[in-house]
């Protein structure tokens, strides 16, 4: 399925394109998120909370950005936040 069919099925509410999203770009998000923190629980977190934010994204919005990529950049920068939320709390 193409990026831009995708999207539009999830802002109609299509619940097994938002499913397909995640199936198709999960796991390499998760993998180059992984291999940016070196930490599971950062890349994890970062990932759910740049699938949800994408979700709402796209229901609000009229994204023509592909799939991938909204993702990644969302993804890259909570992950961003979280390592710095890490690191001050380690520093607590």
């Amino acid at each position: 399925m193409e990026s831009r069919e995708l999207l539009c099925r999830i802002k109609a509410g299509d619940d097994e394109a938002f499913r397909t999203m995640v199936l198709t770009y999960g796991k390499p998000v998760y993998l180059r998120l992984l291999e940016r923190s070196g930490n599971k629980e950062v890349a994890k977190e970062a990932l759910r909370e740049a699938l949800i934010d994408l979700y709402i994204t796209v229901k609000m919005a009229n994204s023509k950005d592909p799939v991938e990529a909204l993702l990644y950049s969302r993804a890259e920068e909570i992950q961003a936040d979280i390592c710095l939320l890490y690191k001050s709390d380690a520093a607590d």
